[in-house]
C-alpha cells in the first residue's frame, strides 16, 4: 500500500510542478515574445526560453519514473523537439497591437 501511496503523492507534486513552470513559461512569454514584430526574433526568443523548459521538464519527469541517470546531452535531445515547435507556432503567431483603448 505504501507503494501506491507514494507514486501518488509524488504524481501530484509533478503535477503541481509542471503547472507552475507552464505558468511561470506562459507569463515570461506573454510578456516578451508576443510584443516582438519581427518573427525571426520572436522565434529565436521562444526557442531560447523553450529549451531550458523542455530540459527541467524532463529530468523532472525521469526523476519522477524512478529513473536517476540522465545525461545533459539526453536532456537537450528530448527539450529541443518541443522548443522547436514553440518556437515555430510563436514565430507565426501575430504580434499583439500596439493600438489599445487600455491604455
Amino acid at each position: 500500500m505504501e507503494f501506491v501511496v507514494d507514486r501518488i503523492v509524488s504524481g501530484f507534486c509533478w503535477v503541481f510542478a509542471v503547472a507552475a513552470m507552464a505558468l511561470g513559461m506562459a507569463f515570461i512569454l506573454s510578456k516578451t515574445v508576443l510584443r516582438i514584430p519581427n518573427k525571426a526574433s520572436r522565434f529565436v526568443v521562444s526557442f531560447v526560453l523553450g529549451v531550458p523548459f523542455g530540459i527541467v521538464y524532463g529530468f523532472s519527469k525521469v526523476s519522477l519514473l524512478g529513473h536517476s541517470n540522465m545525461s545533459w546531452t539526453e536532456a537537450v535531445t528530448l527539450a529541443l523537439p518541443g522548443a522547436l515547435l514553440v518556437g515555430i507556432l510563436l514565430a507565426f503567431w501575430p504580434p499583439l497591437s500596439q493600438k489599445s483603448n487600455t491604455q
